[in-house]
C-alpha cells in the first residue's frame, strides 16, 4: 500500500474535527471538485445540430 501512495504521490491525513478543521475540509472538497470538472467532462458526439438537440 504505501508503494502505491508513494507512485501516485498520494498523503494520507485526518481533518481536525469542529470548527478547527472547516478549512480543511473546504480545500478538500475545493480540491476534489476541481479534479473531477479538469479529467473528467462528458462529451457529445453528433454530426448535425438537430441530432445534438435531440441527444
Amino acid at each position: 500500500m504505501d508503494r502505491l501512495r508513494s507512485h501516485f504521490g498520494i498523503e494520507s491525513f485526518y481533518c481536525r474535527p469542529g470548527i478547527e478543521g472547516a478549512h480543511e475540509k473546504a480545500v478538500f472538497h475545493d480540491r476534489a471538485r476541481r479534479l473531477l470538472s479538469v479529467n473528467y467532462r462528458i462529451v457529445v458526439v453528433s454530426t448535425t445540430l438537430a441530432e445534438l438537440t435531440r441527444q
